[in-house]
């Protein structure tokens, strides 16, 4: 992977688990993981990576926000079945919400399937079950 591709990810890694909040912050954490750069650098990463801000000020990925947005509107329950979730939805939301999960790429998540009410999501194993519904109530 090129150096930039792979500042790029580390930079949606730190985004996602520090939530940054100004430009500096940012450059400071990627500095903690080894990656220095400039502030320029850092501007025209937010800017390829699409970043914004969210409802408390922190630097987001488009697709967190949106999932943020469906599951506050949407989801209901989660419900855990060793490395199965269950997610009730409004009726009529679930391939929306499903959408959303997939497109955010989440590390615990290997994939959705949605019915109407209901999104089923598989997680890569229980730790990682445990840690998306955590997650998941987080968001919403």
């Amino acid at each position: 992977m090129p150096a930039n591709q792979e500042r790029l990810a580390l930079l949606r890694e730190v985004v996602r688990s520090e939530h940054p909040r100004s430009q500096s912050a940012l450059r400071a954490a990627l500095a903690a993981h080894g990656v220095a750069v400039t502030q320029a650098t850092v501007s025209r990463d937010i800017k390829d990576c699409h970043l914004e801000k969210d409802g408390q000020g922190a630097y987001a990925l488009p697709e967190d926000i949106h999932l943020a947005r469906l599951l506050a509107e949407l989801a209901d329950e989660v419900t855990i079945a060793q490395n199965l979730l269950l997610l009730r939805c409004k009726p009529g939301s679930a391939s929306a919400v499903a959408a959303a999960l997939d497109a955010a790429a989440l590390p615990e998540l290997a994939g959705t399937i949605a019915g109407d009410d209901t999104v089923l999501m598989v997680a890569t194993d229980s730790d990682k079950a445990v840690r998306l519904a955590a997650r998941i109530e987080r968001i919403k």
